[in-house]
């Protein structure tokens, strides 16, 4: 299937979207990290999120009213975790609390993926080139158990790494952060 192009080949949501978003959509660390900082701005600061903004023009384009339609794994959820206490120092803040009341119901509603062994995780670390994203690295793993039942599953990344090892994959549809954006803004 490879990369979702609205610009000239899957302009049937039904058809041809539809069939991989429908089981719902893996995310990545980097998407899960731009949805965060993006309520956080709206809700606290009462600013506009670039990427927030293009986040919710995505999800209206798929059709997407609900958190439990997207998959993380626990390696995501602990990375966001991480990035959600320590980034600008956010602890630090004395409405951290109310922060923290916001965002949890969000990540207690988004589907975990759990069937992830610590072998299949170092099985994909390449030892000649290791780059070690346990985040990203779980969510090939989550993946391709995935699709070794046939089911068709969709992966909204903006990590070129996702698109390389999936783009010829029957099974996958890529929805590609930087392109779909592009596409929207074009039509």
């Amino acid at each position: 299937m490879a990369i979702l192009d609205l610009q000239h080949t899957h302009k049937d949501f039904i058809k041809d979207i539809l069939p991989y978003t429908c089981h719902g959509i893996f995310i990545d660390t980097s998407i899960m990290k731009a949805l965060i900082e993006g309520f956080i701005n709206w809700k606290f600061s009462k600013t506009k999120d670039y990427n927030y903004q293009n986040l919710n023009d995505i999800f209206t384009l798929l059709h997407l009213k609900n958190w439990n339609q997207f998959f993380i794994t626990p390696h995501i959820l602990t990375e966001i975790c991480h990035h959600f206490y320590y980034d600008n120092k956010r602890n630090k803040r004395k409405d951290f609390c109310d922060m923290a009341k916001s965002v949890i119901p969000i990540l207690k509603d988004i589907t975990e993926e759990k069937e992830i062994t610590k072998e299949e995780l170092l099985n994909l670390i390449d030892l000649n080139k290791p780059v070690i994203e346990l985040g990203n690295i779980s969510i090939f793993v989550a993946v391709d158990n995935i699709i070794k039942k046939t089911d068709k599953i969709a992966i909204l990344s903006n990590n070129n790494r996702f698109t390389e090892r999936y783009e010829n994959h029957p099974n996958i549809m890529i929805i590609d952060y930087n392109r779909t954006i592009l596409d929207l803004q074009q039509k």
